[in-house]
């Protein structure tokens, strides 16, 4: 299917699976910076798991609309991410978003109280194992697929983190203005070491001590840097990092390598039992 975006107040771009293997060349891993979000969206309309999805991120908090397009085919479209209030044609929509819309209708998202990035899937037509399915098949399922595609990044909690050289637990930062696919400034907590060393290798959720705060990077994040490292957020809490927005707090939990692996190989069992779940509200209709 095929949306024309006719007023936009932040960034959009399109967004998978994030690619490693390349940082060795100075390219970060990429890919949705809530990935939890981006698998629902997609899986809910039947979309491949590496589907692109459009990843539209804000900080137009207001009642005005940050997102405004037209549809231009026919298909299945889902809205899964921030807390947000989707209007077509001028009717407000449950949320998450999932229906089949018509060429013509518009289409018009408003941001909400929690989170600030959401990305929108679509598809033509679903198939699940060769066995392709028309969209009005599908339409008594949709109820069961919106309380599916209720995430978990837009959760309030502690971001869990392992520790390299200074200890963040319980103390609390303000997200500042300056967010973006690169990372994301936090600023107050307590006064923090912030000479800077030699270069080293980052990744996507390195903490990083600065001037007044932290920095913590994003899925586009550097492939090295020289600012002191005090820790990562887990592998599992990335969606949330991705989530967060200007004027929230935040504060951190300690945790093992080993809690950090296990929540990451849950986070990954859970996504894909969800999966699952969708694959049988479709083929039961």
């Amino acid at each position: 299917m095929r949306l024309r975006i006719t007023q936009l107040w932040g960034t959009a771009s399109l967004q998978g699976q994030p690619m490693p293997g390349l940082r060795k060349f100075g390219v970060p891993p990429g890919g949705a910076f809530d990935r939890e979000s981006r698998l629902l969206a997609a899986a809910v309309v039947g979309a491949d798991v590496d589907a692109e999805c459009l990843e539209v991120a804000t900080t137009a908090f207001g009642d005005q609309p940050f997102l405004t397009a037209i549809c231009e085919e026919e298909g299945m479209l889902s809205i899964v991410g921030m807390d947000c209030t989707v209007q077509v044609d001028g009717k407000e929509t449950p949320r998450p978003f999932v229906r089949q819309v018509t060429p013509g209708q518009e289409l018009r998202i408003s941001a909400g109280k929690a989170g600030m990035r959401v990305y929108l899937a679509g598809a033509d037509r679903i198939t699940f194992n060769d066995d392709t399915l028309t969209c009005e098949s599908v339409e008594k399922s949709w109820e069961g697929r919106r309380r599916i595609a209720r995430q978990q990044s837009l959760r309030r909690g502690q971001l869990r983190y392992i520790p390299l050289s200074e200890d963040l637990h319980g103390h609390e930062f303000t997200v500042a203005n300056e967010i973006n696919r690169i990372g994301l400034r936090l600023t107050g907590g307590p006064t923090l070491n912030t000479d800077a060393g030699q270069s080293e290798p980052s990744v996507p959720g390195a903490i990083q001590a600065i001037e007044g705060g932290l920095l913590v990077h994003g899925p586009d994040g550097p492939t090295v840097g020289g600012y002191r490292k005090v820790g990562v957020v887990i592998q599992a809490d990335l969606d949330k990092v991705g989530q967060l927005r200007p004027g929230q707090l935040v504060s951190f939990a300690q945790v093992s390598m080993k809690a950090a692996r296990e929540a990451w190989i849950e986070q990954n069992h859970q996504l894909e039992r969800l999966r699952r779940l969708v694959r049988i509200l479709t083929t039961m209709e």
